[in-house]
């Protein structure tokens, strides 16, 4: 073979190993890249798995919080001690005062009934003592108030001729809770601090 062929062939073998180099590069780096795509997607999955599962759980966490400011949220307020007195057991709920930044949050038994309804044969009678009841009552719910007429505070200006503008704001605040009126309106309610253990009444 002459030395024109030799390199020839030689040139040839180089040119293939280089071809051959650059493949196996190729598909090493196709290979790394699949891997880092492979870990990125699974980094992504995993991140995104774990962010919906905190939102989910942000989600509940707020719905659960969003119905604890209301009175007729029954299973979501957080609940009081359980109290005895001579007619049976309650448990009240524990409301917080967000909107006064220096009062603690109090104990709120609402709706507890203090005499029999004066309804029915009751009507016009004395009042006498609520039955005793065995299980442990939940007061959660303000009691409805008696009948009484309310006033009427639409027209603003006739209003503040008959009143100071102070009552008509406390008049506005107040009328939504004289809304559920009823003869059977013998309930009070109870308001105390916040405390720990079982107590009698």
């Amino acid at each position: 073979m002459d030395t024109h062929k030799l390199s020839l062939h030689i040139c040839n073998s180089i040119k293939q190993y280089i071809i051959d180099l650059e493949s196996v590069s190729q598909t090493v780096r196709t290979q790394y890249e699949k891997r880092n795509n492979l870990k990125t997607r699974l980094a992504l999955n995993l991140g995104l798995q774990t962010k919906l599962k905190i939102v989910t759980l942000l989600l509940l966490l707020m719905s659960q919080n969003s119905n604890c400011n209301g009175f007729g949220s029954r299973n979501s307020m957080l609940r009081t001690r359980v109290i005895g007195t001579r007619y049976g057991k309650l448990q009240g709920v524990i409301l917080p005062m967000d909107q006064h930044k220096y009062l603690k949050p109090v104990e709120a038994y609402l709706g507890v009934p203090y005499a029999t309804p004066p309804t029915g044969s009751n009507r016009f009678a004395p009042t006498r003592a609520p039955a005793p009841w065995d299980d442990v009552k939940t007061v959660d719910q303000m009691g409805p108030v008696c009948p009484q007429r309310l006033p009427d505070i639409s027209n603003e200006t006739l209003v503040l001729e008959r009143m100071p503008k102070g009552r008509l704001e406390y008049l506005r605040r107040l009328l939504p809770r004289l809304k559920n009126q009823s003869e059977d309106c013998l309930y009070m309610n109870i308001y105390t601090p916040v405390q720990g253990n079982d107590f009698e009444l």
